[in-house]
């Protein structure tokens, strides 16, 4: 028998930034931990490839030069909108295109290797190990009497934004729940106790954070994880323990709800869910539409839009910095116009359709949280949307290679 393989095999270097950069949202500075912080980790990786490896050659996937081409299309709009709208133009605008070519860096250099059974695990297991922390956090602020919404405070006193947060868990709990419905491996009962405790916390923290669209999210996208785990062979067995489990799940949240604060009832239960945050993030995205119909093929660049006379202020509130349309699409859409859209659907495109195949749906809950949740809030520049896209990058092409997931979710 070849030694080789018995060797035990091992994570790369590159493998456990990666997975450890999940965990830099405890001591990032900004409040909707967006991209800027990885980037000790983006050098970290290029100095590991060319000293440690010496590997100077740089594989380029059709998605990274689909990207590449967006990125190409921001500077255009730069370059235009430092002409038509001098006044306007400041060093921001340069931070914020600086920001995107870490994104294109962070992406390109974590999505330009082949990552085995192993290594995605391990990401993944980082990942919802940061999330059930975050919880814990999160939880620990509630117990210590804050009312309302609630964020997260991390390691260096910055208050993570509870939306960002909560999506952050949100996603992570439907790897964990996934994990718990698909794993057929013998598994021990500790273990699994373990992974239960767990998903209660991060559901707990996801309720209590206040982010109705996240806690609708998680609710539905757990709801479609079980269909696709147990609906193509659903027995009467099955079908009385799915009955079961509801029944459970309903009681446990009926008991629940004499203990939550009344703020937090009332906004979920009692509230109109067409109340001011509602209403002032729709007037965001109509402001923004119209800005884009102003400027459609190269749009604004970054923090030029928002500073227009005439699209700053909606209703007699400024729009925010961060997020001109409060709407990630949108705000793409004011950042480029169409000559950067486009290539950013189509790299969008061929990430998501290499997770979904005929004999493999189960990143489908992941995918439609994100796409929902991206679609509420500006999560271009974040954590949030970006290293998701690079983990869904990894395991699509490893379903695209070895044609299933077993034993990864």
């Amino acid at each position: 028998m070849d030694k080789r393989t018995n060797k035990k095999k091992k994570i790369s270097f590159d493998t456990m930034l990666f997975a450890l950069s999940f965990w830099l949202i405890f001591v990032t500075i900004e409040g909707s931990f967006s991209v800027q912080i990885f980037l000790p980790f983006l050098l970290l990786i290029i100095l590991y490839k060319v000293i440690i490896r010496k590997d100077f050659k740089i594989k380029i996937n059709a998605e990274s030069k689909i990207l590449f081409w967006f990125i190409a299309a921001l500077i255009i709009s730069t370059v235009i909108n430092v002409i038509t709208h001098n006044s306007y133009f400041s060093k921001d605008t340069l931070i914020g295109v600086a920001y995107f070519i870490v994104i294109y860096l962070w992406y390109l250099f974590n999505t330009n290797k082949s990552y085995d059974k192993l290594e995605i695990k391990y990401i993944i297991n980082s990942y919802i190990g940061m999330s059930v922390l975050c919880s814990v956090l999160l939880i620990k602020r509630f117990l210590e009497g804050q009312l309302g919404k609630i964020a997260m405070i991390n390691f260096v006193n910055v208050e993570i934004d509870e939306n960002y947060v909560s999506a952050l868990i949100a996603i992570a709990t439907l790897y964990l729940f996934n994990d718990i419905l698909n794993n057929k491996s013998k598994t021990k009962t500790s273990i699994k106790f373990l992974k239960f405790i767990a998903l209660g916390i991060n559901v707990l923290a996801i309720a209590l954070s206040g982010s109705r669209a996240a806690l609708i999210g998680t609710i539905l996208c757990g709801g479609l994880s079980y269909i696709l785990a147990f609906g193509n062979n659903l027995t009467r067995k099955k079908f009385f323990k799915l009955l079961l489990i509801c029944a459970v799940v309903i009681g446990i949240g009926i008991k629940v709800l004499d203990y939550i604060p009344a703020w937090t009832f009332d906004r979920y239960f009692n509230s109109s869910y067409s109340d001011n945050s509602n209403s002032r993030r729709v007037l965001m995205w109509e402001n923004g539409l119209n800005g884009f119909l102003c400027s459609p093929l190269y749009g604004y660049s970054i923090r030029i839009f928002d500073q227009l006379p005439d699209f700053s202020t909606i209703d007699g509130f400024k729009i925010p910095e961060r997020v001109p349309a409060h709407q990630t699409y949108i705000d793409l859409l004011l950042y480029t116009g169409i000559l950067g859209f486009i290539p950013f659907v189509v790299f969008m495109y061929r990430i998501l359709k290499k997770l979904i195949t005929k004999e493999e749906k189960r990143m489908l809950p992941m995918i439609v949280f994100l796409l929902f949740i991206t679609n509420i809030i500006g999560a271009e520049k974040s954590a949030l949307m970006w290293n998701n896209l690079i983990l869904f990058t990894i395991i699509g092409n490893y379903i695209e290679k070895n044609k299933n997931m077993n034993d990864i979710i």
